[in-house]
């Protein structure tokens, strides 16, 4: 059908389920070619049929949000037609008829309950013809509709942008009244603007300044790593110096006790030297020696006191034996004069 039938549906539950369906009726009883300057009277009539939209059933919320377009109804004047189109009489006047049919339980319709209602409007009649003989007109006709059909989205579109910054536009002037600095709109428009380039101007700053302090972030937690793993090889370092020290601590505090045990040695050893040093200077002296002097032994010369001790006793020894070798002798000599 061109040109084709569109038409916006306001009003539906968007929750409830409806079919819409067109036909075409006669408008009058006139054939529209002319003889003799009179129309001719109109052909039989042809049993109707209903175009039923291919998106039915769909919810009212369907319907409503955009142009409901019967672009896919196809007319013919064939009276054998088999494929479902719509059969009208050439140069017959036509009006259509828009039928909105709430679904049923089985989303279909056709029972005595259901709701419907139908719409005509005037503007949309036309003539049946088969072809037009102009086809250069023809061509400028379907570019104009397809034009007008652009424009008419086009308007809609705007209509729903102007509907939606509609609030703005009142929020705006509302707030012109309660502001008593702002002369008008545009005043306070050019104070959001300035506002919202400081906004932006801050927001950068504040970006830059989180990029920095990333990078400082960064910087910091690499410099503790590095510092943290200098730090561990440092105690490293210093538990193995500790390590050590405590071994030279433990060797020194065995020296020191083997020093001690050696001085207390030499100090008994010295207290013996000693006691023996004045028992020989008395043994010398018991045996009649003399000490200092250019005949005496010196007072200190401990080992020529003792070999002067050994040579008196030596001497003692011989004299002991001697006389008793005598006395043994006079006993015999006695023993035999008797």
């Amino acid at each position: 059908m061109f040109p084709s039938y569109r038409v916006k549906v306001t009003g539906l539950n968007p929750r409830v389920r409806y079919i819409l369906l067109m036909d075409l009726v006669s408008v009058d009883e006139n054939r529209y070619k002319y003889t003799d300057n009179k129309c001719g009277k109109a052909d039989p009539a042809i049993p109707g049929r209903l175009y039923v939209h291919p998106d039915s059933p769909a919810l009212g919320a369907h319907w409503t949000k955009q142009l409901v377009s019967f672009q896919k109804l196809k007319l013919t004047n064939n009276h054998l037609d088999t494929f479902g189109h719509i059969i009208l009489n050439s140069m017959h006047k036509y009006q259509p008829r828009l039928h909105i049919v709430k679904a049923d339980e089985r989303n279909d319709f056709g029972s005595t309950s259901t709701t419907f209602c139908t719409h005509s409007f005037p503007e949309t009649t036309f003539i049946a013809v088969t072809s037009y003989q102009n086809h250069k007109r023809v061509r400028e006709l379907e570019r104009l509709h397809k034009h007008v059909a652009a424009l008419q989205v086009r308007n809609e579109k705007l209509q729903v942008r102007v509907e939606h910054f509609r609030r703005y536009c009142e929020f705006l002037h509302s707030v012109l009244k309660m502001a008593t600095k702002f002369e008008d709109v545009g005043q306070l428009v050019a104070r959001f603007e300035t506002l919202m380039s400081t906004r932006e101007q801050l927001l950068r700053r504040q970006h830059e300044m989180e990029r920095q302090r990333k990078s400082d972030s960064l910087a910091l937690r690499r410099y503790m790593s590095e510092h943290n793993s200098t730090l561990l090889q440092y105690n490293k370092t210093l538990s193995q110096l500790q390590s050590e020290l405590d071994n030279h601590l433990s060797h020194t505090l065995a020296q020191e006790s083997s020093w001690n045990h050696m001085q207390a040695a030499a100090v008994r050893e010295t207290h013996l030297l000693s006691q023996i040093k004045v028992v020989t200077r008395n043994l010398y002296h018991m045996t009649g020696g003399v000490t200092g002097g250019d005949e005496g032994v010196d007072m200190d010369d401990t080992v020529e006191q003792l070999e002067q001790v050994r040579l008196f006793l030596e001497d003692r020894v011989e004299i002991f034996t001697y006389l008793k070798s005598d006395r043994s002798s006079s006993s015999s000599r006695q023993s035999d004069q008797e």
